[in-house]
């Protein structure tokens, strides 16, 4: 079925199936006046005054214009929303640069940690070491002089 008004001294038609796309399109509000223009524009061809027939093309057109500003409306409001999840994300992905350059600094520390750990726990092995050998070569020493003077009294004892 076709819809056929006049604008500015020319006709135009519009088929059943845009108003129906519109009106799919349209939120609940204006879903409501879709279909009923819908209704009342399929019955056009029964009207026999024009009057009528421009009231019904006028009433479609100012809301044709009034659905363009709400969709117009819509899509600056869409175009906020995408600002602002851009500015987050940009802000979040600072955040996570920073924070990945903080971790792998963080890494790199540890590292340099571990290598000091590493050197000092060889140091400590190295210590430990000369430690045994000086207690070894003191408790050798220390069975000498023992020895010594067993063997000096031993000695002395006969000498008397």
């Amino acid at each position: 079925m076709i819809i056929i008004y006049l604008i500015e001294q020319q006709w135009y038609r519009i088929t059943i199936k845009t108003f129906w796309s519109i009106y799919q399109k349209s939120k609940t509000f204006w879903g409501k006046i879709f279909k009923a223009l819908a209704t009342i524009t399929s019955r056009v061809h029964q009207l026999q005054d024009s009057a009528q027939v421009e009231n019904v093309i006028l009433l479609i057109d100012q809301l044709l214009e009034q659905v363009h500003d709400s969709m117009d409306l819509e899509k600056f409001s869409e175009e906020k929303r995408i600002q602002a999840y851009q500015k987050t994300r940009n802000l979040l992905v600072i955040s996570i640069n920073t924070t990945e350059s903080t971790l792998a600094s963080a890494i790199s520390d540890l590292a340099l940690v571990n290598e000091v750990i590493e050197q000092t726990l060889a140091s400590l092995d190295n210590v430990n070491q000369r430690l045994e050998m000086l207690q070894q070569s003191r408790d050798d020493r220390f069975t000498i002089c023992e020895q010594e003077a067993q063997d000096y009294q031993d000695s002395r004892s006969q000498r008397q």
